[in-house]
């Protein structure tokens, strides 16, 4: 920094007393910072959401959007349940209770009424793609096929040995 741009920002009465001309410092009180008070029906409003976001509900709510905030490739909700009251009057019409808790029905669709039920904590699992009964058939066909396949290699060795 050059003097003369230092020697600007030093003040005029550095280790002199304050002349009485000189600009007193001003102090912002707590009454000026504060903001107008909203319309009582706002104010009512904008409280009993607060109260909500002590609920349960409220709780898995913002889960579920945080979720779908992290992994938009994967998860996706529906654009009227970003607001709380909206998804709060879904699922008190469709049977929430305390404990349970929203589940996907189907992964690939996102979080939507048709798409999205209750259920007990314990009941919740990873979600997991389920396997059909023909999957299942072939895997255990594939398992047996490579056990005799085994069990024919064990008996050539066995063969090969003796």
């Amino acid at each position: 920094m050059s003097e003369e741009l230092a020697r600007e920002f030093v003040p005029k009465y550095k280790g002199l007393k304050k002349p009485a001309n000189a600009p007193k410092k001003t102090t912002v009180t707590s009454k000026q910072t504060k903001r107008k008070e909203p319309p009582k029906e706002e104010k009512r409003g904008r409280k009993a959401v607060h109260d909500a976001s002590k609920s349960h509900l409220f709780v898995k709510w913002a889960s579920i959007r945080q979720k779908c905030k992290r992994q938009p490739e994967k998860y996706k909700i529906i654009d009227d349940w970003h607001n709380f009251a909206k998804f709060r009057e879904w699922a008190t019409e469709n049977g929430y209770t305390e404990p349970l808790v929203p589940k996907l029905i189907d992964i690939t669709k996102p979080y939507a009424p048709d798409n999205v039920r209750f259920v007990p904590p314990r009941n919740y699992p990873k979600n997991r793609t389920q396997r059909t009964a023909t999957s299942d058939t072939e895997l255990l066909e594939k398992i047996a096929e490579a056990s005799q396949q085994g069990r024919k290699a064990l008996n050539e060795l066995e063969n090969d040995n003796t």
